[in-house]
């Protein structure tokens, strides 16, 4: 069963330190997430949740949905 609550959020990964990395959300929120699940590197678009960056996303999605996000 889907739960609506149950949510990642959409961003942009700006510099990893260690397996931490900082993810602009959008807008200016930034947030520290860790990287032990994936292979993410500086500029890539992922999907967070809890903390942790759980997948890498296509560019072009990644952008898209940030700009929805905006609206």
């Amino acid at each position: 069963m889907h739960d609506p609550y149950d949510l990642a959020q959409t961003g942009e990964v700006l510099e990893i330190h260690g397996d931490v990395a900082t993810v602009d959300l959008g807008g200016g929120t930034l947030i520290k997430a860790k990287t032990t699940m994936t292979d993410t590197n500086p500029g890539d678009y992922v999907l967070v949740h809890a903390g942790y960056i759980i997948r890498v996303i296509d560019v072009e999605e990644g952008k898209r949905l940030l700009d929805r996000w905006r609206r």
